[in-house]
């Protein structure tokens, strides 16, 4: 992220390479076979073979399109920064990174993965480890100051919304190895996958950068994400969308 190491965009990419790569597989392996089964003496084979195969590969598609509809989307959906306010992240001394979960667990493996952005990162449940001090203002401000942060990075969770999303059946033909009368036989072999809804879930997450010695709001984003599957690597997304944006805001500079 901000002249860190970011790990949320890796295991992004390895998840993505590796399902396209099943699908590569797939779609070669229909290829070769509809090329091993064609006969160029026989032009009604041939028609027969091309006919079954192009069926399959678009079986095929259809599990592309699923793919893609079922992989996690991360962007901004809004931004703000305070006017004239740029931050140089090599010159970033001490941050606290602060997770608003509830649950502890939870905030704890966030906040985990927001220090691993940057070297000036420092998780807070180390110093505000009890609900008490988390509502103390007095208390949470002598901690900062003593341990002389310039500032919070703070993230939290502000919506949630359940969609239904329906998608579409399809036929899925049957296998075979002969000619165009076993391509023929194939048709009541098939089945049909009916149509199903999907519920996605979309979660809104709020980021906001603080200066402790200006004691001033510097940043705010939301950022949209779709279907997380880990909370590690959808903070890891978010992280690195906050980054884009903040340099499209000019509120970020990496030198």
């Amino acid at each position: 992220m901000w002249g860190w190491a970011s790990d949320g965009v890796w295991d992004w990419v390895w998840d993505w390479v590796w399902d396209w790569v099943w699908v590569a597989v797939g779609f070669y392996a229909e290829i070769r076979k509809a090329a091993s089964l064609i006969n160029p003496e026989n032009v009604g084979i041939r028609i027969g073979v091309l006919l079954f195969y192009f069926m399959r590969i678009q079986w095929i598609l259809a599990v592309v399109y699923v793919l893609m509809a079922g992989c996690t989307t991360t962007h901004i959906v809004r931004s703000w920064r305070a006017p004239n306010v740029t931050v140089d992240s090599q010159r970033l001394q001490k941050v606290m990174v602060v997770a608003l979960i509830k649950d502890e667990a939870s905030r704890r493996i966030a906040e985990d993965k927001m220090a691993s952005y940057h070297s000036a990162f420092r998780v807070s449940y180390n110093d505000f480890n009890s609900k008490e001090v988390m509502e103390d203002e007095k208390r949470w401000r002598v901690i900062l100051k003593k341990q002389r942060f310039d500032g919070i990075l703070t993230l939290r969770l502000v919506a949630r919304e359940n969609e239904q999303v329906y998608v579409p059946g399809n036929y899925v033909p049957g296998w075979t190895s002969g000619g165009y009368g076993a391509y023929h036989r194939t048709y009541y072999s098939g089945y049909y996958m009916p149509g199903y809804y999907r519920t996605d879930v979309k979660y809104w997450i709020e980021v906001t950068v603080f200066s402790l010695k200006r004691d001033q709001l510097l940043w705010s984003g939301v950022a949209s994400t779709l279907n997380p599957s880990r909370l590690d690597k959808t903070v890891g997304e978010v992280l690195d969308e906050v980054r884009k944006q903040m340099l499209k805001d000019g509120f970020l500079t990496e030198r």
